[in-house]
Parts: C-alpha cells; structure tokens; sequence
C-alpha cells in the first residue's frame, strides 16, 4: 500500500469489546436468534461472514452492529490459528463469550480489515497470544497494534475484490463436491449392477513391500512410496526418498497401471486401511515395507479395481479382517480370497470412459482452485507490503 496511508494504532480506529456467555449447548440450527461462538470463527467462517449458521432462543451474548471485525479470543490449538479476523456486517447477530468485538468507525470497512488483520497483521496478532493448554488473545493487546490503511473508498475496492475472489473460490470448491458426489453414486450403483463375481486371487498378482530405510537418500533412480505417501483420498502424494538400486527386490518395481495398498493403520478406527493408490508410470517407484503391490491381469481393470478397493463396500470387509491392539494391520493374504464383483469386458470399457471424464472435470476444477488461491495470496502479498 502507498505511504501516504493513515498509520495509527487499531484502538484508535474502532471500539473493542467482548462478547459473553452463549455456550454450545444453547445453540441450534433451526430456531431463534442467529448468533456465533468463539469455535465458529475457526470452523464455519472464513474472511467474510456471509450467513451465520447457528441460532439460539436464549437472550444470550452481545448485540452485533455494522462493520465489525470478529477475531478469536481463545483456542486449545496454537498461536498463528488464533491470529485471524472476521468481518460481519449483520445487526442484532448475539456474539458468545470470548469474542473480540472490533467495531469500526465510519472512515474504515470492515472487510478491508479483516483481510488486512488476516495477511499482513496476523504475525503480529500471534505475537499478542498467550498460555500452552488454552491460548487467549485480548482485546486490549489487539488494540495496540499498528495499523496502516488508505481512503475509504481504496479500503472498499480492495475488500470488495479478495471477497468477490474468496467467493469465485467458493464457488468452484462446491462444483468440485457436487462431481465428487456424482462420482461416488456413480461408481456404487455400477457396482451394485456387475452380477459376475471373481476373486481377487484370480485376477490380480501380489508382492510384498520391503523395507528400503537403510538404502534411503535424497536422491535416485526409484521414488520410495511408504505409508504416508499414500492420501486418504487413494492419491500418491509428493514423494522425497530414493533408491538407487533395489536390489534383489525387482518384482517391487512399479509399472503403469498398477496398484499399491496400505497395510498397516496407525489408529484403531482404521479409516486408513486398504487406501489404495494407481501407478502412473512405468519404472519409477518402488514399494516399502507395510504396502503392497497390486498387479491386475488385465490392466483395463486398474482404475475400477482401485475404486473398488477405496470403496465403502470393500472397507468394512478390510477393517474386519486386520488385527492389532494399538495399530491395525492386514496381512494381504486373508484380502487375495475376497470376492468382489468383476465386471465384463464391454462394462470395463464404458466405466473406464465415464470416470475418465468425470476425472477430467475434477483436475480441471483442482486447477482453478489452486490458480484462483496463488493468486489471491500473490494480492495479498502485493497490496498489503
């Protein structure tokens, strides 16, 4: 921003208070007054509050007014989580207890604000935080910190277009869970619709990761995938291990096309079991110790068989069948006997065709939000330095 900007303290710009009591269990989605708590600001909102979600029918909290910034006052996580500002612009909206209320004067907008607290203010605010087991942050302290702003009208301008970005964000992020949602119905009542059954045995071959640990460096031919290379999503995520040479373990060797399971689940819930992820290309990873690697016969099958495997009606089974007291492990031996629906060779073919293009639109819209969210934190970075 310009140096001809107002620099002054934010306890000069605005008045701060608190909010109070309106606990958890007086709130409800449905009935009553709208109204936020603390936990609200961390898990239902981001910036800009666009709709308050929770309702309460108890005369409970402070009274909101316009162009208001909402910024945490305590938090059991760390400091840097607890340093962001919110801006609310909805009258009579009941504000709970621990709620720094900063409501700004008539030469100030409040979205300008809570963007600038958020960026270029937020060190500053995680400065102000306080205690280990409950982190707190207090409006007094909030109210020393220097702040430097332009004209009102350059603050709307600015405010307006991170909202108009943050909501252009949004907005792809719902298209995204709608091609989700349509792929997940998707490839259930296609399997639900296969009658033909086979073993996994009898369609796949199987090897046994090792462990590579004593041969791991930074760099080489061969990329490591270990356990926590593997997403919950079924993704291969960045991998930064190498082997030069796996030696006599060859048959660990990745090739296009083939699959590599998580054998082993640090939490007893299990959600991580029998992840599956799809190799890419060939010769360029190996498998270590507690995966396995998963070669379908007919490689025509790798994308539905991955599915299969990361399905809920897979899951259940896989989770039945590992044992552990503090971590779940499954032993691919007791998987290779499964039965599961194995489709005919014209169903392959027009599955394969459908989750391709609805794959196609998923990394598309992966795109645009990744673009749209450089090039929001490329402005904040620009204007607010």
């Amino acid at each position: 921003m310009k140096n001809n900007n107002t620099k002054t303290l934010l306890k000069n710009v605005c008045k701060i208070s608190k909010g109070k009591g309106l606990k958890h269990e007086k709130v409800n989605f449905t009935k009553g007054q709208n109204c936020i708590l603390c936990g609200d600001l961390f898990t239902q909102y981001d910036t800009v509050i666009k709709n308050v979600v929770h309702k309460t029918t108890y005369n409970d909290g402070i009274s909101s007014k316009q162009n208001t910034v909402l910024i945490p006052g305590d938090t059991t996580t760390n400091a840097w989580d607890i340093a962001k500002a919110v801006a609310l612009d909805e009258e009579n909206v009941l504000l709970g207890g621990s709620i720094n209320i900063l409501e700004f004067d008539e030469h100030c907008d409040n979205t300008f604000f809570a963007y600038y607290l958020s960026s270029k203010k937020r060190i500053d605010l995680a400065k102000l935080a306080i205690g280990s087991t409950v982190v707190h942050l207090h409006g007094k302290e909030i109210g020393n910190i220097e702040v430097s702003y332009p004209s009102k009208e350059m603050q709307v301008k600015i405010g307006s277009f991170f909202k108009e970005l943050d909501e252009l964000i949004e907005l792809y992020r719902l298209y995204m869970e709608i091609i989700l949602k349509i792929k997940e119905s998707f490839i259930f009542n296609f399997m639900k619709s296969v009658t033909n059954t086979e073993k996994i045995q009898d369609i796949c071959d199987n090897f046994s990761g090792k462990g590579f640990e004593k041969h791991i460096s930074s760099f080489g031919k061969y990329k490591v995938i270990m356990l926590g290379n593997i997403s919950a999503e079924g993704d291969i995520l960045d991998i930064q291990k190498y082997v030069e040479n796996p030696g006599n373990n060859h048959q660990l060797i990745c090739q296009k096309g083939d699959l590599v399971m998580a054998l082993t689940d640090k939490n007893r819930e299990g959600n991580f079991i029998g992840k599956t992820a799809i190799i890419q290309n060939d010769d360029n990873f190996v498998v270590n110790q507690r995966l396995e690697r998963i070669v379908p016969k007919d490689k025509n099958y790798s994308m539905y068989l991955q599915e299969m495997f990361n399905s809920k009606f897979l899951h259940k089974k896989l989770v039945s069948l590992a044992s552990g007291a503090v971590q779940l492990n499954l032993s691919f031996n007791n998987v290779k006997s499964i039965n599961i629906p194995y489709p005919t060779t014209p169903q392959i073919k027009s599955f394969n065709d459908s989750l391709n293009t609805l794959n196609t639109i998923s990394v598309s819209l992966c795109d645009y939000i990744n673009n749209l969210t450089y090039m929001k934190k490329y402005y904040l970075n620009k204007i607010f330095n």
